[in-house]
């Protein structure tokens, strides 16, 4: 009995002549995705340091409001994203410290008011009696020299001399006594005076940082998303803020790599996107500092991120709203190229209609501001042919 394969064996000497079975489609499929994952990962690794893809935030110059002192809000009359003029109340604060504070220096001042008075009531007085006390000077000292020359010929007595003498000292000492009170006096005013500016500018100043607990807006701008709430207590400093005002133009406060290739020099040209809007915007200034990433481009799987600041100008301040979120991108950047390219194939569509149009209806310069495709093409002049010419002329 003879054996035969169920298969039949293949021939070596002509394998080159069979064909290849063709790759089937879900392979290629497979491959396909395998190499743009591994693109894609390439690009999520390195994309950031080649080419701009920041964030940023919408921003405005920020003006904290907050008392100077330790307070308790009473009242609050704005809400937040509210528009506000420079000098509008926006609250009540009651401080029971400025009161006292007032208070003390009012007392204080009332005081060196008094003693001032005090002062010019007795430089007044001792001016009445210093030429009284300068003349009394002059009668004991007439006195004595009579005296004196009695005595001489034996017509006064040792006793009466001595009364004369006491009354002449007691005249001189009066005179010195009152020049030496007016002149303490005199010092003691200009001291009191000068107490009392330095006193009355403290009023002043207590009197306008408290303005009657009346918080008021220092400019005119635009509430923040944080307003204080009535019965907050309030302290000096951060702890204390009321509210935030942001005023001014809008800029772009972007956050670059500190591990990038490319360039961000001030004057460039950069591209400002929301998703949806898009800006075209300049660099002014690149700061030689870094700061840490605000909580909403903060990464969960990364350890806290610090990256190099930027402020970027925008042509129309009004196109994103204050706060927003944004990417900052260069022209060239993958991810502006691919989100403009259905722009600029409608433009592109759309204008090359026009020129279509336009060259059917039998314009002899058709759409001269477009061309195919969009391009923008100078106005020309189709030269007249010599016959046209002498039938016009």
């Amino acid at each position: 009995m003879t054996l035969h394969s169920l298969r039949p064996l293949s021939r070596p000497d002509n394998l080159k002549n069979q064909a290849r079975a063709a790759q089937s489609l879900a392979r290629k499929i497979y491959l396909a995705a395998l190499v743009g994952a591994g693109c894609w990962v390439l690009f999520l690794v390195f994309g950031p340091m080649i080419f701009m893809e920041a964030n940023g935030m919408v921003l405005e110059d920020e003006e904290v409001v907050s008392p100077s002192f330790s307070a308790q809000l009473l009242t609050i009359s704005v809400r937040p994203g509210d528009k506000v003029a420079a000098g509008d109340q926006i609250g009540k604060v009651l401080s029971t410290q400025m009161i006292d504070l007032i208070s003390d220096l009012t007392s204080r001042k009332g005081q060196f008011d008094v003693r001032k008075a005090q002062i010019d009531a007795r430089l007044s007085a001792i001016d009445a009696m210093l030429p009284v006390a300068q003349q009394r000077i002059k009668h004991s000292g007439a006195a004595y020299a009579v005296v004196d020359q009695a005595m001489a010929r034996g017509y006064s007595t040792t006793t009466r001399l001595l009364e004369a003498t006491r009354d002449r000292f007691e005249a001189e000492r009066e005179v010195a006594s009152l020049r030496a009170e007016q002149a303490g006096l005199t010092s003691e005013r200009a001291s009191v005076l000068s107490n009392l500016v330095r006193l009355q500018e403290a009023v002043d100043a207590a009197q306008r940082s408290y303005r009657d607990g009346a918080i008021i807006s220092p400019v005119a701008g635009t509430l923040g998303a944080h307003v204080a709430t009535p019965g907050t207590v309030l302290s000096p400093g951060a702890a204390g803020k009321i509210a935030e005002i942001y005023h001014g133009k809008q800029f772009i406060l972007a956050y670059l790599p500190t591990n990038r290739i490319y360039a961000a020099d001030p004057g460039q040209t950069v591209v400002i996107t929301d998703g949806f809007k898009r800006q075209v915007g300049r660099i002014e200034a690149v700061g030689n500092i870094t700061d840490q990433l605000p909580a909403e481009f903060q990464s969960a799987f990364r350890t806290i991120e610090r990256q190099q600041l930027a402020r970027i100008s925008i042509e129309d301040g009004g196109a994103f709203p204050l706060l927003a979120k944004i990417r900052v991108t260069t022209p060239l950047a993958p991810s502006n190229v691919i989100t403009s390219a259905p722009e600029a194939i409608v433009s592109a569509v759309v204008s090359s209609s026009k020129w279509l149009i336009a060259a059917f209806a039998g314009d002899r310069n058709p759409a001269p501001e477009y061309g195919m495709l969009g391009i923008r093409l100078a106005a020309r002049e189709t030269p007249l042919e010599p016959r046209e010419k002498a039938q016009r002329k």
